[in-house]
């Protein structure tokens, strides 16, 4: 599950669709609930039942990056400290629990970079040969608009990956206490990639991933995910990235709706805060686009 990237790159997993609830949340005590065996269980299950909902979600994401401290190093070169991004964001299911998700930017800095058309919309709506390739393509020449390091693993479901199914067996897993969230109660698991090679890839180095999720116990709902990555080579890049859900009331799952990440290696500290809106859901034979033009991966 690889695409090409200069820093950190991992194709991702799911969402949902329609106008979601804001969540909150609060420490409490540790609760006693589920096994942690059962719980990752209950968790699987819930991720699950994103691929019987739909098979493709777009939204908009409005995302602000900023970066402070020196630019002089290999993976970074001279930019500004503050950059505002608009796009669409395409969440697509390719089966067996496998979830990739492209960008498309359409403005930096409220400047248009095209005509705001829904591309990556319009290829589901009329899928051809090479409709893969081409989203691929589309998501590349957005990653070169992020500020600071470079990198294509700044979407909110990417820590999801980890909790799938087809995943869990990658890393160990402990649990961590608990918390309220909006009122619900969670169980918060933190987890520990094992595996090798990472799923997460870089040419700088090797990358150690780790994180937490918190979890509803039964429904094995996820509330939050966090997301820690560390590279180290001659230098040290630390990233944590951290996703809020909501309720999609529509479909009763949840949805992205906050992601914050982190990024700082030396004295460099670059971050970016993202909002999702105007959820659409989508039913396509993603087979069959996968077959057109699958390549990149």
């Amino acid at each position: 599950m690889r695409i090409s990237a200069i820093v950190l790159t991992l194709l991702v997993t799911s969402a949902a669709a329609l106008a979601p609830t804001r969540l909150r949340a609060q420490a409490t005590p540790a609760a006693p609930s589920q096994t942690l065996d059962d719980l990752l269980a209950a968790a699987a299950s819930y991720l699950d039942t994103y691929a019987k909902k739909f098979s493709v979600v777009v939204a908009e994401e409005q995302y602000i990056q900023t970066r402070k401290g020196p630019t002089a190093t290999a993976l970074v070169s001279t930019q500004p400290s503050r950059r505002e991004l608009r796009s669409d964001v395409m969440l697509l299911n390719l089966g067996d629990s496998d979830w990739t998700q492209f960008r498309d930017v359409y403005e930096v800095d409220n400047a248009p970079v095209r005509d705001h058309e829904t591309r990556l919309q319009g290829l589901l709506e009329n899928p051809a040969a090479g409709a893969m390739i081409q989203a691929q393509r589309i998501a590349q020449e957005s990653a070169s608009f992020n500020l600071g390091v470079t990198r294509n693993i700044n979407v909110p479901t990417m820590a999801l990956t980890y909790l799938s199914r087809g995943h869990q067996a990658r890393s160990k897993f402990e649990p961590a206490g608990s918390a309220t969230i909006e009122g619900e109660r969670a169980q918060i698991v933190k987890f520990r990639e094992t595996a090798t090679p990472s799923l997460i890839a870089t040419p700088y180095g090797t990358v150690a991933t780790s994180g937490r999720f918190w979890i509803v116990p039964v429904s094995g709902d996820v509330l939050r995910t966090e997301l820690t990555c560390v590279v180290t080579n001659s230098a040290r890049l630390t990233g944590t990235t951290t996703v809020v859900y909501a309720v999609a009331q529509a479909i009763g799952l949840r949805v992205p709706l906050e992601m914050d990440e982190e990024y700082q290696l030396g004295g460099m500290v670059d971050r970016g805060h993202a909002t999702y809106s105007n959820f659409r859901a989508f039913t396509v034979d993603t087979k069959t686009l996968k077959r057109s033009g699958g390549g990149g991966r």
